[in-house]
């Protein structure tokens, strides 16, 4: 997955960990200069995506 492997990149440069797990995507925050960055890996199937930005799904 190449958009994975380019913000495992992105984070890796910037000293990003991407470490937290949370509404099926893994997480990491930091700052490019002074300007805060969130960084998400949806943890689901392409067409679930969504669910990883939604606290509580609709469908639960």
């Amino acid at each position: 997955m190449v958009g994975f492997e380019m913000i495992d990149a992105f984070a890796e440069s910037l000293g990003i960990l991407m470490d937290t797990v949370h509404c099926k995507a893994l997480f990491g925050k930091g700052f490019v200069g002074d300007v805060p960055v969130f960084l998400a890996k949806p943890q689901t199937y392409m067409n679930l995506s969504g669910e990883s930005i939604v606290k509580d799904h609709p469908d639960k």
